[in-house]
């Protein structure tokens, strides 16, 4: 599981779903819709003790995973009124030599960021202290702090590690989708704090989940078919 799909979490799944509901049965086959995401603002920390090799362990492996996202997204007419949020997931995995993996524990919850701040203009910082309550009835508490001085300004297209892992075309039995994005981004900034108590420092990352900040823009059609 790479970094890039975590990424899309927020926004993606929620753009569809909502593309998807507003399609009623009798007028489905054939409705083409459009979708405009603004992403004015995106960071996150993202680790893991999992070893995502295309090889399985040799033995059964315990391992842990956890993604947090601060996101300003955007959505179409509702573009004015829509708030900062903090996404938290947590997860526990065992891996078996067969390919198989047994998920021990997965919980994850979002919650409005009030006390937070993001550099829109430069992504050279951006913070964010909130109490997220999970889906199994826990709490957690997080105060996480980027710093992207250090790391250089990029722009990328589809390519860039936001939507690496997000296919820009797809095609199903019900649907058609094309996704195309236009990033600004900084990658491997420096994050601090915590999360439940434990320093993000550390916490394990792969060079593909390292400490993130973006902002941009996804233009998403959607066009069904079928009978679905």
């Amino acid at each position: 599981m790479r970094s890039g799909l975590f990424r899309v979490i927020v926004g993606l799944a929620a753009c569809v779903a909502a593309m998807v509901s507003s399609v009623s049965p009798a007028s489905a086959a054939g409705q083409a819709s459009a979708l405009h995401v603004m992403y004015g603002g995106y960071a996150d920390v993202i680790g893991s003790t999992c070893p995502f090799t295309n090889e399985p362990p040799l033995a059964d492996v315990e391992c842990e995973l956890w993604a947090l996202q601060l996101v300003h997204e955007r959505v179409g007419s509702n573009a004015d009124k829509t708030a900062w949020m903090a996404f938290l997931f947590r997860a526990r995995y065992t891996l078996h030599p067969d390919g198989t993996n047994e998920t021990l524990f997965q919980a994850s919850g979002v919650v409005e960021a009030t006390n937070s701040y993001f550099d829109e203009a430069r992504l050279t910082k951006a913070g964010v202290k909130a109490t997220i309550p999970l889906d199994d009835g826990s709490v957690e508490d997080v105060d996480v702090a980027w710093d992207g001085t250090s790391s250089p300004l990029q722009f990328s297209g589809n390519s860039s590690p936001f939507n690496v892992s997000s296919p820009g075309h797809v095609v199903t039995r019900c649907f058609t989708s094309n996704d195309n994005s236009q990033l600004q981004y900084r990658s491997g900034v420096s994050a601090s704090g915590t999360i439940d108590g434990t320093d993000v420092r550390d916490m394990p990352y792969f060079d593909q989940m390292s400490p993130f900040m973006a902002k941009g823009t996804r233009q998403i059609q959607f066009v069904t078919h079928g009978s679905c």
